[in-house]
């Protein structure tokens, strides 16, 4: 199981790139113990966050999936079973769900996602540029 600190510094990975690059970058991340954890990236805040990763342990499952619901996921429960992991984006930020499987928040792991995420934004940069 991956451990609190794991996913910390799984999220530190994320947050040292893109400080730089967006204003008021954060990242909030909810962990189950129990089975799951969500962070999600945030860019361009209008006010400074307080704290740069906010880690909030979620006890109970229904808090849990109130805090996916609020990222307007559809189907988020049978999607999150089928492929044990899910990314995507918002208007101003992005998101990772993932099991508390360790293999899936070390830090080599948080590199390779990473990468997919800026190569996912280079790509919409570019085809936004293109219309």
């Amino acid at each position: 199981m991956a451990s609190e600190n794991d996913i910390k510094e799984y999220a530190q990975i994320f947050y040292e790139y893109f400080n730089n690059k967006y204003d008021n970058f954060s990242a909030d991340v909810y962990y189950n113990p129990k089975g799951y954890t969500l962070i999600n990236f945030k860019a361009r805040q209008k006010d400074k966050p307080q704290y740069s990763i906010n880690f909030q342990a979620v006890d109970k499952i229904n808090e849990f999936l109130e805090k996916l619901l609020n990222l307007s996921i559809n189907k988020i429960t049978k999607e999150i079973f089928m492929k044990k992991d899910i990314k995507g984006f918002q208007e101003n930020s992005f998101y990772v769900i993932k099991t508390n499987e360790y293999k899936n928040w070390h830090k080599a792991i948080a590199r390779r996602d990473l990468n997919e995420f800026i190569n996912a934004i280079w790509e919409a940069e570019i085809a936004s540029t293109k219309s």
